[in-house]
């Protein structure tokens, strides 16, 4: 898989979400030292040929977390980087789709409800979590397969 231009060289990720920050020369030698310690030989091979290069600030500061450079050392490399970041990031049109909106019951979730909650005690309180991992899609569609009901249909025709 090739880097496209316009996008995150970690993550793979358009540039429309988070911080960006622009890395010249020196960062970019770090990153490729960086780079052939966590085995990405793509990346690499990509900033050796960058004058400068764009990256948002969390992918920069997880890339070169030296505990996680580390860590992939220990899982061999490559393979073992490349599975986690691409396990923990959500997909970019499921998340623009569904914003603001609960996948499960179609309501859309205003700020106006989320203080309302807040003020209620924990025990009646309807709480808000964000499902950022691409693997959550798969497993409520199943589950909602599974169900084989008019709830479940209309979950999977939401997604």
């Amino acid at each position: 898989m090739s880097i496209r231009p316009g996008v995150c060289f970690v993550c793979r990720e358009d540039f429309d979400t988070g911080p960006i920050v622009i890395i010249k020369e020196r960062g970019i030698r770090a990153l490729i030292e960086v780079s052939q310690k966590h085995g990405l030989t793509e990346n690499k091979n990509f900033l050796q040929n960058c004058n400068q290069v764009s990256v948002h600030d969390a992918c920069k500061k997880r890339y070169t977390a030296v505990s996680n450079v580390e860590a992939s050392v220990r899982r061999g490399g490559d393979s073992a980087y490349q599975s986690k970041t691409s396990s923990t990031k959500s997909s970019s049109k499921l998340a623009h789709s569904l914003k603001g909106i609960c996948f499960l019951c179609g309501e859309v979730i205003t700020e106006e409800f989320l203080q309302q909650q807040s003020k209620l005690p924990l025990a009646r309180r309807n709480v808000v979590h964000t499902a950022e991992k691409l693997g959550m899609r798969q497993t409520v569609l199943d589950a909602a397969k599974r169900r084989g009901d008019d709830w479940g249909r209309s979950i999977r025709e939401r997604y």
